[in-house]
């Protein structure tokens, strides 16, 4: 029995080893892919739950500058003369209490889990 290797042969053996590297090396290669993809699915999703915190926190500051502009404007009138002390009092404390309501409702919900 004779062997008898050829240098195409051998280039042939050669390629076929190679070839059986880079598969292996790519089955290691899409392991780590799958597992980082995972990771950033989660960092989306949490990025997602953020953004509609600071979405409703931004609502709610906004009603309560809104309140803020209200009342003092209406301070401003009252310094002018177009309104009176007391209706511009009110307001105030109107303005105050949407705000100390606004703060409670906030406590409330993170409390709740929302």
């Amino acid at each position: 029995m004779t062997i008898t290797i050829t240098p195409q042969g051998a280039a042939w053996f050669v390629i076929a080893v190679l070839a059986m590297i880079l598969l292996v090396y790519l089955i290691l290669l899409l392991r780590k892919l799958i597992g980082t993809l995972k990771k950033v699915d989660l960092l989306l999703e949490d990025s997602k739950t953020v953004t509609e915190v600071v979405s409703r926190r931004t609502t709610d500051v906004d009603k309560m500058v809104d309140g803020v502009v209200d009342a003092v404007g209406i301070m401003t009138d009252a310094v002018k003369g177009n309104q009176s002390i007391a209706k511009a009092a009110s307001s105030v404390v109107n303005a105050a209490a949407t705000c100390v309501g606004i703060i409670r409702g906030k406590d409330a919900d993170d409390v709740k889990g929302k």
